[in-house]
């Protein structure tokens, strides 16, 4: 893992307090706890909510019907 890596990952975990050694980087990484699931993402559930929305909105319900 080089720094580059390891610094990306200093403002999520530690809230940049302080450097993260390389061995600590590794345990992040490596932990099950701390993986990334994209379905889950905020930003994702975020951007399909607004979607969805704006698909009401402009009366595009995706149903291949006529819209109002």
């Amino acid at each position: 893992m080089d720094k580059e890596e390891i610094r990306k990952l200093e403002p999520k975990y530690i809230g940049n307090t302080r450097h993260l050694t390389e061995g600590e980087a590794g345990e992040i990484m490596h932990d099950p706890a701390n993986e990334e699931d994209d379905d889950n993402d905020a930003l994702s559930g975020i951007a399909l909510a607004s979607l969805a929305f704006a698909a009401h909105e402009s009366g595009n319900t995706g149903g291949g019907g006529t819209t109002q």
